[in-house]
């Protein structure tokens, strides 16, 4: 057995003993959010992913943050293992406007590189839940991050499932809701074997 593979075999079964895998996100904000905004959303997501033993690096591509001396890197080519993140300041055309989405993202059943999450729907669903609207966009942020990891299915529970409810609502204001188990041991797998492919 090759040590990189070694290496994604012990840090898939026990997280605990490895470092924080590294996941690199590209945020492009169209929505104009706040910079307190954008901070929380963040904040929070790094926290959640975090629990997964996922460090998240963040690039700052449009919107708050980004940087104006030209040392971005958003302009160079699609990075292994990296995802691009857009905030949407509308919702796609539905032909059944009772079938919102806070988001998207383009994957296979293996997982994919590109989300977006889109503010109207984020906001209403914060008025419905009782969950702060910068709160909640960072748990839709995680969630389709989860997509580009974990791929296309939904769970019963935690971070994944598919439309959340006021049980959720409750841990996410605790800032308890999170992968399960098993996804964490996914998404995990998924960012060391890139990080393992990437760096032969």
């Amino acid at each position: 057995m090759r040590a990189g593979d070694a290496l994604l075999l012990v840090c898939s079964l026990l997280p605990s003993l490895c470092p924080a895998q590294t996941l690199r996100i590209r945020l492009y904000d169209y929505a104009d959010l706040t910079g307190d905004e954008i901070r929380r959303l963040v904040a929070v997501t790094t926290l959640v992913l975090g629990h997964a033993g996922l460090a998240v690096d963040w690039t700052h591509c449009r919107g708050v943050g980004t940087p104006v001396d030209g040392t971005s890197h958003c302009e160079t080519g699609q990075e292994q293992g990296s995802i691009i993140m857009r905030i949407q300041p509308a919702e796609p055309d539905r032909p059944d406007h009772r079938l919102r989405s806070l988001g998207h993202s383009f994957v296979n059943p293996a997982g994919g590189s590109y989300s977006s999450v889109f503010v109207p729907a984020v906001r209403g669903q914060s008025k419905e839940l009782g969950v702060p609207f910068d709160l909640l966009i960072g748990y839709a942020v995680a969630h389709e991050v989860g997509h580009c990891l974990l791929g296309t299915a939904h769970s019963h529970s935690g971070l994944m499932r598919a439309a959340w409810d006021k049980t959720d609502a409750g841990e996410m204001n605790r800032l308890a809701l999170g992968l399960t188990p098993i996804e964490k041991t996914r998404a995990l797998a998924r960012v060391t074997k890139v990080g393992v492919a990437s760096s032969r």
